[in-house]
């Protein structure tokens, strides 16, 4: 009998006295039944809010039923092409940039991801669960890569001879792909949660492999060459590297790093005091 109410809400404490009281059950279980059923219920909205830069005015906000997944919902929206793309507790939003209307959603293959959407080639990329791209118009499914399993790193995207790539950090690689198709280009060993930087044909990113560490590569269209690597030890996160007029910088584990982008020599090594 419970079993087939477990998902619903009673208006009021009465309500569901009333209820336990009329299923014949002994005092014993409706006691016990009273004590376990929670007061109040965990509701949430997405929402995607438009706020004026200059007044800080809220100039509209986009929201939808969502799921109350705590501060793993930490996706960054994508605005492109005249619309904001962003990630909620369950599905990815397409939402007009000038009125806010929602245009399309779709339900993501992970609920609540830290992952955020990447706009590039007329599809917008998500990592949840595998490396998925879909429609920027109509947010159809175009292409996925199911075997390549994916954390809290964001894809990224590089642009080569007239041709647009998606390069994503898995758990245990570092791959590229077609962003039209989802054709694998190429992958290496790699994989951890750190977002990779590009500049110009070079990418950096924090490896959560201890021995690999910060690495640097060479892209191209077909292959991907380590350039060089500072082995580390990633803790509780890997970071997120930025790459500046020819320098590397990276803060992890209470130090920030400067390197040469090109050789790998350490500029500067200095711990962050909090």
């Amino acid at each position: 009998k419970i079993e087939k109410v477990r998902n619903r809400v009673f208006p009021d404490d009465q309500a569901l006295r009333d209820w336990v009281a009329a299923q014949g059950f002994s005092d014993f279980v409706q006691e016990q039944i009273i004590k376990a059923v929670p007061p109040t219920v965990r509701v949430a909205k997405d929402t995607i809010i438009c706020i004026d830069l200059k007044s800080g005015k809220t100039l509209w906000k986009a929201a939808a039923p969502g799921e109350p997944k705590g501060r793993n919902c930490s996706s960054t929206p994508a605005v492109a092409d005249g619309h904001v793309f962003g990630v909620g507790s369950t599905h990815l939003y397409c939402v007009d940039a000038t009125t806010g209307k929602i245009k399309w959603s779709t339900e993501t293959k992970r609920k609540a991801t830290s992952s955020s959407p990447l706009f590039v080639d007329g599809v917008v990329v998500v990592h949840s669960n595998d490396v998925t791209a879909y429609d920027a118009a109509t947010g159809k499914e175009v292409w996925s890569h199911p075997k390549a399993r994916v954390g809290n790193g964001s894809p990224v995207a590089w642009h080569k001879d007239g041709r647009a790539y998606v390069i994503s950090h898995t758990r245990s690689t570092l791959a590229a792909y077609d962003a039209r198709t989802g054709a694998e280009q190429w992958s290496i060993p790699a994989g951890g949660d750190s977002t990779p930087a590009i500049s110009g044909d070079l990418l950096a990113v924090q490896c959560r492999d201890e021995k690999l560490g910060f690495i640097t590569v060479k892209l191209a269209p077909k292959s991907a060459k380590l350039l060089w690597n500072h082995p580390m030890v990633g803790r509780r996160t890997q970071s997120s590297p930025l790459i500046v007029d020819g320098k590397v910088y990276l803060v992890e584990n209470s130090k920030a790093f400067c390197f040469e982008a090109e050789t790998g020599k350490i500029v500067y090594e200095q711990i962050v005091k909090s």
